[in-house]
């Protein structure tokens, strides 16, 4: 394992290389080398957090017509090694069954609450290799911060709370929190496994035949849309494959 200062050098350099298209167009940047000790008691295992090259420009990208640049500074990416390490909150994600949302202690220009996407069991390249890997695919300061924490509260898919980091982050990004939180949730420090890792870990033992690439894409849907079109493909390719082939693959 890196030490923090080694990590910090390394992240640096890898977004760096990334902003100026210095690394192959599939590889990803690792975020950590090893999944934060309080992710895994919430379930997750511990594997690297590595992010696509996409999602870092998009990330760091000034804000604009598309939705999906987000204004950040190169010093929120690299915060995120602690971040991760001492949340505010982790909930499980409403809009994708194998990801975790983790809501950090900290803020964007805009003084919205930064939150980072977590998909667990991701697949990216890293050094050349196939890495399995706890992939994250957004950070993003989140408008209407405390509508989506209400939401999330009445769900009930909270997994951890840090009550300090939350009046923290009351502060910093002058929304009104803690009433929310203290009306609705009392809880302080873990308060359940994740479904969603269990339905990830679920779906990664049931291995199906999908490009890798699948984990640079965007959405949730983009993802879905290609995985079928893939596994589709597969089988009708096997179906069509004659049985009296020598199995020559290349021309």
């Amino acid at each position: 394992m890196q030490n923090d200062r080694e990590n910090i050098e390394r992240l640096a350099h890898e977004i760096d290389q990334v902003l100026n298209y210095k690394l192959g167009i599939a590889e990803s940047i690792e975020i950590c080398d090893h999944t934060p000790q309080i992710l895994q008691q919430l379930g997750l295992k511990d594997l690297p957090i590595l992010m696509s090259q996409k999602h870092v420009r998009n990330c760091l990208h000034e804000k604009g017509k598309n939705p999906r640049w987000h204004g950040l500074d190169k010093s929120d990416l690299i915060g995120l090694i602690d971040e991760l390490q001492a949340p505010a909150l982790v909930m499980d994600s409403l809009r994708d069954d194998y990801s975790i949302i983790v809501v950090t202690a900290t803020v964007d220009k805009d003084r919205l609450p930064i939150i980072a996407t977590i998909r667990c069991y991701g697949e990216g390249q890293y050094e050349l290799a196939a890495v399995q890997s706890n992939y994250l695919t957004s950070v993003y300061g989140r408008n209407n911060f405390s509508n989506f924490l209400n939401n999330h509260i009445q769900e009930n898919t909270l997994l951890y709370a840090d009550k300090e980091k939350v009046q923290r982050l009351e502060q910093f990004s002058r929304q009104q929190l803690s009433r929310t939180y203290s009306l609705c949730f009392g809880h302080d420090g873990i308060i359940r496994q994740s479904t969603n890792v269990c339905q990830a870990a679920t779906q990664n033992e049931t291995h199906k035949e999908v490009d890798p690439f699948i984990a640079y894409l965007d959405s949730v849907e983009d993802r879905a849309a290609v995985e079928n079109h893939i596994v589709r493909e597969t089988q009708q390719n096997n179906n069509q494959k004659d049985p009296k082939e020598n199995g020559n693959e290349h021309d």
